[in-house]
């Protein structure tokens, strides 16, 4: 027999009415039609809001989502998209790390690193070559040391 929802040969998949998929099955000459359910609509919602350039929105979208399945790892890269746009780059790397998206993981990384060094780069560089200077001053002054003990005990 055959179920209700099921297929016995599909050929063809395709949108219908913008949000309705549709699909042709050869063998029981049917055409079936499925409306998204609320999920599988924010999970449209967001993806078109991103794609639209409508970040803030895409992010509300996908946190939706979370809320419904809190699993959906692609829901996660999706916040953290919108967190890397708006240059919130801790909390993106956050995302793509439940995501485990290394690939965007690793661009907001690298955002957040040149952030923080950015701004103390001057400080950093300024630090690295007073330790610099400071260890050559410390030989200059053990040899000098060293020096003054060798030439005492030579003259006495």
């Amino acid at each position: 027999g055959t179920q209700y929802g099921t297929f016995q040969k599909p050929v063809a998949v395709s949108y219908y009415k913008g949000d309705q998929i549709c699909v042709l099955d050869k063998r029981s000459s049917s055409l079936s039609f499925f409306k998204p359910t609320d999920y599988g609509t924010s999970i449209l919602a967001a993806v078109k809001a991103y794609n639209d350039g409508e970040y803030e929105l895409s992010e509300e979208m996908w946190v939706r989502v979370l809320e419904m399945n809190s699993n959906m790892t692609q829901a996660y890269s999706g916040v953290g998209k919108s967190m890397l746009r708006a240059g919130e780059y801790k909390l993106a790397m956050e995302n793509f790390k439940i995501a485990k998206n290394q690939e965007f993981y690793s661009k907001a990384l690298e955002q957040y690193l040149s952030e923080m060094i950015g701004d103390k780069f001057t400080y950093i560089f300024l630090i690295l070559v007073g330790l610099f200077l400071l260890a050559k001053i410390w030989k200059v002054i053990k040899r000098f040391r060293r020096f003054l003990r060798e030439g005492v005990k030579k003259v006495v």
